[in-house]
């Protein structure tokens, strides 16, 4: 997979932060809120720490020489956010245990093959060729680094500054859920291309899948107060579809 340099990837993911958080941290300034201030500027720390260490190459070891995926960026991000989240002691409150429901895995088993079903229908599939490492690559990898860091780290501190007055299917949600879903989307479907000219994704259909797919997983976490059941959606969703395209291809 090749990834895009690291200085259009920086940039991109400021453009991301500028368009979703600057309404909230001028909200913060307006209202003299502290904790909001704190709150916004840890989450965009943490995504341009995310990019920092997911597009900067690194050297692997021979035996993973091969590979063409950036396996250690995603399992060092997740390492970042999970030694955050311990050292602050909020384990339960990121969702870093299992679900307290006895049928959330189960449940997480139905949303990951739902969505994985209406991705491949909507044909919102990467069109690149799809090889053994690609499969075991999506059926791991991203949702453990991203679930841990949109729907762990990243919703709690936004949740506990900004609350969650709303209700919804049975579960307490606020502007946490959507900020962080539409920084998911814009991460997927706006990027600076090398020529440093935005590119947007203008397929409506991605930008509806996006974004309803990661409120979904808050929903999943919240639902099961459990981020692993969204971990497991997550890959499930990505890794069946890259096996379907591996059997077929």
């Amino acid at each position: 997979m090749a990834l895009p340099a690291i200085k259009i990837a920086l940039a991109s993911t400021a453009l991301h932060c500028t368009i979703i958080f600057l309404p909230v941290l001028i909200y913060g300034i307006c209202k003299k809120s502290k904790s909001i201030l704190l709150a916004t500027l840890a989450v965009i720390a943490l995504d341009i720490m995310q990019t920092a260490v997911l597009f900067t190459p690194m050297p692997y070891p021979s035996a993973m020489a091969n590979l063409h995926y950036n396996w250690i960026q995603k399992a060092l991000v997740f390492i970042v956010c999970a030694f955050i989240i311990w050292r602050s002691k909020k384990s339960e409150q990121c969702g870093l245990q299992i679900p307290d429901k006895p049928s959330g895995f189960g449940l997480a088993l139905l949303i990951g093959i739902l969505f994985a079903g209406l991705d491949l229908l909507l044909n919102q599939n990467d069109p690149m060729p799809v090889d053994r490492e690609t499969v075991f690559f999506q059926l791991t990898m991203p949702g453990l680094q991203e679930e841990i860091l949109y729907r762990g780290l990243m919703l709690y501190f936004l949740d506990k500054s900004l609350g969650t007055p709303w209700k919804f299917l049975n579960f307490q949600f606020g502007w946490g859920a959507i900020l962080t879903s539409a920084l998911f989307a814009f991460g997927h479907l706006i990027i600076f291309d090398p020529s440093m000219q935005i590119q947007i994704d203008p397929n409506p259909i991605a930008w509806i899948n996006q974004f309803s797919f990661a409120m979904v997983m808050c929903w999943l976490r919240y639902y099961t107060n459990s981020a692993w059941t969204a971990v497991l959606a997550h890959n499930l969703d990505n890794g069946l579809m890259a096996l379907k395209l591996y059997a077929t291809q």
